[in-house]
């Protein structure tokens, strides 16, 4: 499986000041091509790359605003709900969408215990069969505070940059940079133009950290 040249690049200034790139690579196999996005980022304006999804404690966001102008951007030029992506479309799962009981269980599996979400988040998660179901992306939104993280979260144990995180069961954090294909992010610009109905919360939040 290989990688191409960039075909796409969207760079923005966060409202913090740090640089924030979205990058698009072609990828194919012997028989199927597709897109493969990177978020790229800063560890401060001007600084190095970051490398890891958790730095000095701390897990990678964004502005809302900023990353809903880049994913715009993006799909003006090539649209994400038609993206080919290898095989099969990816399962996805957006919380207004879900039983209370499920977005319970599934907030477990995403929430860091860093996070520091408001009461009004809303997520999607999109899992992979193509990859046996073995990994998720996930895109997780905080209207009061404008902000937005985007993360990946995986079953294999023997991936190397994997991230423990005691609280959840069978899951571990991606702990690099976060990677998807064009259908996982059209459904974070579904998540950011809110274009699912809420469903009305009635759940208490976990952890301290958001619903």
């Amino acid at each position: 499986m290989a990688y191409g040249e960039p075909v796409f690049r969207a760079d923005r200034v966060d409202t913090n000041g740090i640089e924030v790139s979205l990058v698009g690579h072609s990828r194919h196999t012997s028989t199927e091509s597709w897109m493969t996005f990177s978020w790229r980022t800063r560890l401060s304006p001007g600084g190095s790359n970051r490398r890891f999804y958790m730095h000095r404690g701390e897990p990678w966001g964004m502005s809302t605003s900023v990353a809903l102008s880049m994913l715009h951007e993006l799909n003006d030029q090539h649209r994400l709900s038609s993206d080919p992506a290898p095989t099969v479309r990816p399962e996805v799962l957006f919380s207004t969408s879900m039983t209370p009981d499920m977005r319970s269980r599934i907030w477990t599996q995403i929430c860091l215990p860093e996070d520091r979400w408001s009461q009004d988040v809303e997520f999607v998660v999109t899992q992979d069969p193509y990859r046996r179901n073995q990994w998720r992306k996930i895109g997780i939104v905080d209207s009061a505070s404008g902000q937005v993280a985007f993360r990946s979260t995986t079953l294999d144990g023997t991936y190397p940059p994997k991230k423990i995180i005691p609280s959840w069961t069978d899951w571990y954090l991606d702990n690099s940079m976060l990677d998807c294909e064009g259908r996982e992010l059209g459904a974070f610009l579904d998540l950011l133009t809110g274009t699912r109905e809420p469903m009305a919360r009635t759940l208490p939040p976990v952890h301290g950290h958001g619903v």
